[in-house]
């Protein structure tokens, strides 16, 4: 048989397309229903069981049946599911509320209804009361509002004082018309629009006796909360009264109103505020209220981890702990250090590490927990914790003590005084913070030579790989010396050798670098400066030539000292001999017995030439009977010339130069021989001597009176140098010092020459120069032909 079911209104479909009316089901299947009376009724539970919900919470049915049975569900008498549970859940939301019964087929039986009221928590429903705190014997008026919109249906308002239901009624007031202390109590109301439910705030009626009523709201506050304090005086007030505020016993505010009431606030900062609190309205005083102050978290506690004993460079941790806090505080987290407060931890964490301790670690450690809405601070116990040495903190000394000067060796030596564990060290050496080399097991550093940029603070730093520790510091000032006297020498020597190269050195003993050298001649003409970082500058004079001879110096300086000069040395300059001759003042070979013979040695060039005579090759001494050698030794005279004293004369001249170089020219040999006497010429010889002399005579007048008028004639010097014995003998006439003056008067001494040839027939007139240098004498000779 094909049963269908409509419902007697026209609804849409639920539950696989059937739609089921109470009443229809019980009219068509009420012969079913008694066939089967031994099938009982089913029972409708809902929890909770005061069908009161709330928002958010969960409505649970249960239909109490024969198991196996399929559950129609119904709300407000329309079907909305089936289960094959007994059991029916759904999230409670403001439509959740209406009446609920449950029904069960093969036969249909229906259950109770049930009603489930919904309390709405986005609608504000506020229990108002005047006065909150009353005094004995006062009206209390209370009134119940919300939204006109909430208002509209029945209204049902119900008064509950200690959760108690104390009266129903239609509209929103409620009215105690003398305050006693059985009124004192926690009030609230309700309100219930079909099926939502709104609830009021919990509303504490204080009755005190006297004529000042004082309450504190809240009474037990939490920590960080603000306590508001009301005064309200039971006589009406015509003029100003003063208001004033104690909390145990002592005056915390005061105030002057024209009002009955009178309120402060004061912030709760810990459990310290807790006792105590009244008002006065002059003259009266209110009765007391104990405020208890609650904590919103306990003190904290920090511990210090991993192990109790902490060596430096291990690893530490500390963690602040708050062991008992309400649910909703948070916190920032800080640490301190014998009250100084460390490095912030990252996100206000409740651990600080220190990933490796040094000896200044230690101290007395604390946490602070800081609540972050109130700003509330609590800090812990203080916690002493002590760093052990892995090695002491290194010592920085330099040597040598005192004053330090440039170019001097400095050594700086980082000392450990205690390495318990004798760990491996290494050892950094820093000025102004740079470091001076890289990290070495050395424990000291040598500048063999330092400079006034070496100046600055030094330290050093040592580490075993995971402690470092850092020295005191040291501020050295190099200063800079003073330079000495310079000493000033000649290479080769003092004597140069005319074309060979010399330098001169000029050097200091003491003094900081750079130093400036300069060269002077003996005119203090400057030959050559150099800046040098050396304590001693080569000057290289080249080539050396007579114009080199005379005194030279040098000075020095440096940034710290003006120039010092040294000693004047001289440079002497050697020309070597050079083209020696052998002169005979007698004309001829031939000499006469008993004719002094006279042998003169010249050199074309030379200093400080030394002669050596030779007869027929044999060395001749300085002195004998029978000849003598002149000072100079450049003159042989060999006094009356016998057989003995006949064959060949030469010269050698020689000087020395540096390194006892010796130079050494020999004339050529002139062979001398014995002759007859002749008187006929000694007789020529004696007249020409006269002429000769008269000649003199003239040439001297001529010359000084050239003299006198400025001529060059004053450089001529003359002497008598001997007289002829034979003809044809060679005569030293004169000296002549300046060789221009030669060439002035060579015409004069033409007209001499000619005049004399004239009386003794031919004569010749020849100069020698008798030295290698400019400027020096020439000798006049003459021969009779």
């Amino acid at each position: 048989m094909e049963i269908r079911l409509f419902s007697q209104v026209g609804t849409t479909p639920r539950a696989g397309g059937l739609v089921l009316d109470c009443n229809v089901l019980q009219s068509l299947f009420c012969s079913w229903s008694c066939t089967h009376p031994a099938i009982r009724r089913p029972v409708l539970y809902i929890n909770p069981a005061t069908g009161f919900l709330k928002e958010g919470g969960t409505l649970k049915l249960e239909c109490a049946t024969d198991k196996g049975r399929v559950i129609y569900w119904f709300k407000n008498k329309q079907y909305f599911d089936s289960t094959q549970s007994n059991i029916y859940e759904e999230p409670v939301d403001s439509e959740t509320g209406g009446s609920y019964h449950c029904m069960t087929s093969t036969p249909w039986k229906k259950s109770e209804t049930v009603e489930v009221v919904v309390t709405v928590s986005d609608e504000v429903l506020t229990l108002e009361a005047n006065p909150e705190h009353a005094l004995r014997n006062e009206r209390i008026e209370m009134s119940c509002w919300t939204r006109p919109q909430n208002l509209r249906g029945r209204n049902h308002f119900g008064w509950y004082r200690n959760n108690g239901l104390i009266k129903q009624s239609t509209y929103g007031s409620l009215t105690i018309e003398s305050a006693a202390y059985s009124d004192e109590a926690s009030y609230r109301c309700e309100l219930k629009i079909g099926y939502k439910k709104w609830v009021s705030n919990e509303l504490n009626i204080t009755v005190s006796d006297g004529n000042v009523a004082f309450h504190v709201v809240p009474v037990s506050p939490l920590e960080g909360e603000t306590v508001k304090l009301n005064c309200r005086s039971r006589l009406d007030i015509w003029w100003e009264t003063e208001f004033t505020f104690y909390k145990k016993g002592k005056m915390i505010h005061s105030m002057k109103s024209e009002k009955r009431e009178s309120s402060h606030s004061i912030k709760i900062n810990s459990t310290d505020d807790s006792g105590l609190y009244s008002c006065k309205v002059y003259p009266y005083i209110s009765w007391p209220v104990d405020v208890q102050v609650q904590e919103r978290f306990a003190k904290p506690v920090l511990r210090v981890g991993p192990a109790a004993e902490v060596f430096e460079g291990l690893r530490l941790m500390l963690t602040c702990t708050v062991q008992m806090a309400r649910p909703s505080v948070q916190f920032h987290y800080s640490f301190h250090r014998d009250s100084d407060a460390l490095k912030t931890v990252p996100d206000h964490s409740s651990v600080y590490t220190i990933n490796a301790t040094a000896a200044n670690d230690s101290g007395n450690y604390s946490c602070e927990a800081i609540e972050a809405v109130y700003s509330l601070r609590k800090r812990s116990d203080n916690i002493h914790i002590s760093i052990k040495q892995s090695f002491a903190v290194p010592k920085l000394t330099v040597r040598p003590e005192g004053q330090l000067f440039d170019g001097h060796r400095i050594e700086l030596l980082c000392c450990i005084e205690e390495n318990p564990f004798q760990a491996s060290l290494w050892y950094t050496f820093y000025r102004n913070s740079v470091p001076l080399q890289s990290s070495s097991d050395h424990s000291d550093y040598i500048s063999e030579s330092a400079h006034p940029a070496d100046s600055g603070t030094y330290h050093c730093e040592v580490t075993n790989g995971k402690v470092w520790k850092r020295s005191n510091q040291l501020d050295l000032s190099i200063r800079r010396i003073p330079v000495s006297k310079p000493e000033l020498i000649i290479q080769p020597g003092k004597g140069l050798i005319e074309g060979d190269t010399g330098s001169l050195i000029c050097s200091v003993s003491n003094g900081s670098l750079p130093i400036y050298y300069q060269f002077y001649n003996s005119s203090s003409v400057e030959l050559y400066r150099e800046l040098s970082n050396s304590t001693e500058v080569v000057y290289n004079i080249g080539a050396i030539n007579r114009r080199d001879e005379g005194l030279y110096h040098c000075s020095v300086r440096n940034e710290v000292t003006g120039p010092q000069h040294s000693e004047d040395i001289a440079i002497t300059v050697i020309v070597p001999v050079k083209d020696a001759v052998l002169i005979s003042c007698t004309n001829g070979t031939e000499i006469q017995s008993g004719e002094d013979l006279v042998l003169r040695c010249l050199v074309g060039e030379g200093t400080q030439p030394q002669f050596l005579w030779y007869h027929n090759n044999v060395p001749l001494r300085n002195s004998s009977v029978s000849y003598h050698v002149t000072a100079d030794g450049g003159e042989l005279v060999i006094h009356s010339f016998q057989r003995d004293d006949v064959g060949k004369y030469h010269c050698a001249a020689i000087n020395k130069g540096t390194n006892d170089i010796i130079f050494n020219v020999t004339s050529d040999d002139i062979e001398f021989t014995l002759r007859a006497r002749s008187y006929s010429k000694e007789i020529l010889v004696s007249l020409l001597s006269v002429l000769l002399f008269a000649g003199l005579i003239v040439l001297v007048c001529f010359i000084h009176r050239r003299r006198d008028t400025g001529a060059a004639a004053r450089h001529l010097e003359y002497a008598a140098v001997g007289a002829a014995h034979t003809a044809g003998e060679c005569h030293c006439i004169g000296v002549i010092k300046d060789p221009h003056t030669v060439i002035v008067h060579r015409n004069l001494l033409e007209i001499l020459v000619e005049h004399l040839s004239r009386q003794i027939g031919q004569f010749s007139l020849d100069m020698w120069r008798l030295s290698g240098r400019e400027f020096s004498p020439y000798t006049l000779f003459y021969h009779s032909l």
